[in-house]
């Protein structure tokens, strides 16, 4: 809840701010403009196992991508939305989608991309 509330702030989106969290929304479905999109999918019959080796990937993905100067943006949000894939993509049946992840060189003057947690304590 810290972190959310933190992003929005950054961003200016004030409590109950519903047409600037719409617009913010708006941005994460379109990828914040990124030059790539990956989408991670995982065999419907080994889910569990499929779902660690999904993460354990996209974490060394977005950590060698980091060391190459390039940004990304796991959107686990974009996993509710699978039907809009199918009509430009050939998707086996059954196949679920976990997340999105947009990946490219950071704009450091966007705004989202100044946030910064904190590291906070339990």
């Amino acid at each position: 809840m810290t972190k959310g509330k933190g992003l929005y702030e950054t961003l200016g989106i004030a409590r109950g701010g519903m047409q600037a969290w719409g617009d913010a929304m708006i941005q994460n479905f379109m990828f914040f403009d990124a030059s790539v999109v990956i989408f991670i999918f995982i065999h419907p019959r080994i889910m569990i196992t499929a779902l660690v080796d999904s993460v354990i990937m996209m974490q060394s993905l977005v950590l060698s991508a980091k060391n190459r100067g390039l940004g990304t943006c796991p959107q686990g949000s974009l996993g509710m939305w699978r039907s809009p894939l199918k009509e430009h993509f050939d998707i086996p049946k059954g196949y679920k989608l976990v997340c999105g992840l947009a990946l490219d060189y950071p704009k450091e003057d966007e705004k989202v991309n100044q946030y910064r947690p904190r590291k906070t304590e339990s």
